[in-house]
């Protein structure tokens, strides 16, 4: 049985979902080749920005800092959308979870959005999801499904 590897960043200065990148081997820096870093950023934002966020080579382009990589659960939803560490997960109508990674594993924190509700504990994502459970945004692009109503 083989087990999908997949990491996306959000690249935390120029505000973008970045996928389809290496990682060096140490984390710190990702990379990616120039003409697919085009798909992101503009060439005066890579000219510009060059020896400070992005860094170049063999038409490579690198991002070398204030990036947060987020790896993929293994699971999809209803709608097979891959789940990766950050997304945001809808049950029913009025229940929101936001997908993240502690004590080796992968978790939902629960938010409530009625205010005065209590905060549910966490649980770990074990089985496929069921088919209420829906990827709505994720915690960079989708910040607005994180405040109570």
């Amino acid at each position: 049985m083989s087990r999908k590897v997949i990491y996306r960043a959000w690249d935390k200065k120029y505000n973008v979902m970045l996928e389809g990148f290496g990682i060096s081997a140490e984390g710190d820096h990702i990379g990616m080749s120039y003409e697919d870093s085009k798909k992101y950023y503009t060439e005066e934002q890579l000219e510009m920005d060059m020896g400070g966020h992005f860094g170049s080579g063999d038409d490579w382009t690198y991002i070398l800092n204030d990036f947060e990589l987020m790896q993929f659960t293994g699971l999809c939803d209803n709608d097979e959308n891959e789940i990766f560490e950050g997304d945001i997960l809808q049950y029913g109508e009025d229940c929101r979870r936001v997908v993240i990674f502690e004590q080796a594993a992968f978790h939902c924190r629960t938010f409530n959005y009625k205010k005065g509700d209590p905060t549910h504990p966490l649980f770990f994502i074990t089985l496929q999801p069921d088919k209420h459970m829906k990827k709505i945004g994720n915690i960079y692009e989708s910040k607005d499904l994180l405040k109570g109503s």
